[in-house]
């Protein structure tokens, strides 16, 4: 088992799962009598989660979780395994399609008016600013496909846009005279005039 997709870091994740379904499924040992026939099934489920992309831990965590919720003793085949394994949006804490449309459309309108807003999930942000927020109320379709791409990233744990931070409100800039005499004094200078406010009337 030293080629290329059995190393190292492959074995200790087959070795992780088997070892966890080992305690989930009573009916365990009974799935392969012999050593060559247990480490045959860790080569052929290891090339099957690949093959189907069963590629973060988190998957295999979603899967686990289907197989504690089983309720049988027997170990499931690989291909039982996988189904478990996909990814659903409440798994990773994603609002439904539609659910994320309402959202973005509300928060793209306080967007453009400056108004903080709170999002339910950083793919929701991501899609509707690859959409856009000025007319994301027309463009329907649009985030929904690019909510489908974002949701996608999400489950292949890859990196989403940064949600922006929110911005502690200042208060407002007190003028003075001090403020309004420089003020004129730089009016004066792009209008090329010599002539210095000193006193403020």
């Amino acid at each position: 088992m030293d080629d290329k997709v059995f190393n190292a870091e492959s074995y200790n994740v087959i070795n992780y799962l088997f070892a966890e379904l080992s305690g989930i499924f009573p009916a365990f040992s009974k799935a392969w009598p012999s050593s060559k026939e247990f480490e045959s099934a860790k080569r052929n489920w290891l090339l099957a989660l690949i093959a189907a992309k069963i590629n973060t831990g988190k998957k295999l965590q979603v899967g686990l979780t289907n197989a504690r919720n089983y309720g049988k003793p027997w170990v499931p085949s690989v291909g039982q395994f996988i189904e478990w394994c996909k990814p659903t949006l409440k798994d990773y804490g994603l609002p439904e399609p539609f659910v994320a449309y309402r959202e973005a459309c509300k928060n793209g309108y306080d967007i453009k008016y400056g108004v903080e807003v709170v999002w339910s999930h950083a793919a929701v942000y991501h899609a509707g600013n690859e959409t856009g927020w000025f007319e994301i109320e027309k463009l329907q379709e649009l985030f929904l496909a690019n909510y489908e791409i974002a949701c996608r990233i999400v489950f292949e744990g890859g990196t989403l846009r940064d949600l922006p931070k929110l911005i502690p409100k200042q208060p407002p800039e007190k003028s003075s005279p001090e403020t309004a005499k420089n003020g004129f004094n730089q009016l004066f200078q792009i209008l090329g005039k010599s002539t210095k406010c000193d006193t403020i009337i």
